[in-house]
């Protein structure tokens, strides 16, 4: 496996309730963000530490995928599209 492989690697995301979220994930183990927003503080949290922002996010609740989306997506951080 090369770096760029694990660079690319979706992470996964556990849920825990309505109001805390951690990655599952031993290259991002700590990182974990609660309150009304926790899945988009996390992003954020994982956006600053240099984490691609186009890298996957795989959401788990109760041990079963709930949805994927991207680290940007997840973090409301705006479209890189090309500007008009």
């Amino acid at each position: 496996m090369t770096n760029l492989d694990v660079d690319h690697r979706p992470l996964r995301v556990i849920l825990f309730g309505s109001q805390f979220a951690a990655v599952d994930d031993p290259e991002a183990m700590g990182l974990s963000a609660s309150g009304h927003n926790a899945v988009q503080t996390l992003a954020s949290r994982l956006l600053h530490a240099g984490y691609d922002p186009e890298r996957p996010l795989i959401l788990f609740r109760a041990n079963q995928c709930i949805g994927k989306t991207t680290i940007a997506e997840a973090a409301g951080a705006p479209a890189q599209g090309p500007e008009q």
